[in-house]
C-alpha cells in the first residue's frame, strides 16, 4: 500500500472524510505486460479513499479498468488499528483459485 500512496499524482477532498484523486500506476513498482500495454492510461487511475475519526486510512479504492478492463475495482479495507494482527490460513473449502484475468495481473502476464 504504501507504494500506491507514493504513487498518488492528485487528490482532492470529495466529503467530511473521503477523498479522490489520480494516481500513476508506473510509480508504484507494478510491471508487467499489462501495465506496458496500457501505457499512458496507467499514469492517470481513477481511486477513492476514506479516513476514520483519528485520521487512519480505513478505505482505498483503485480503479483499474483503464489497464485491463476485466480488472474492475480493487478495493482495500482496514480496521481495528492497534489491535494484534493473528493469521492462520483459510479451510480448504474457503479458498479458491483467482480468475485468470486477476492471476496474470500479479503475475505480469497475460491470460
Amino acid at each position: 500500500m504504501k507504494k500506491l500512496l507514493t504513487a498518488v499524482v492528485d487528490v482532492r477532498r470529495s466529503g467530511d472524510r473521503s477523498y479522490a484523486g489520480t494516481l500513476d500506476y508506473t510509480r508504484s513498482g507494478a510491471n508487467g505486460k499489462a501495465l506496458v500495454a496500457a501505457g499512458d492510461k496507467a499514469k492517470a487511475l481513477p481511486f477513492t479513499a476514506t479516513v476514520d475519526e483519528q485520521g487512519h486510512l480505513s478505505t482505498f479504492t483503485m480503479d483499474m479498468t483503464p489497464i485491463d478492463a476485466s480488472l474492475g475495482q480493487m478495493s482495500v479495507t482496514y480496521s481495528e488499528f492497534g489491535t494484534p494482527v493473528r493469521l492462520s490460513p483459510p479451510a480448504p473449502s474457503a479458498a479458491e483459485e483467482a480468475p485468470a484475468a486477476v492471476a496474470a495481473a500479479f503475475s505480469g502476464t497475460r491470460s
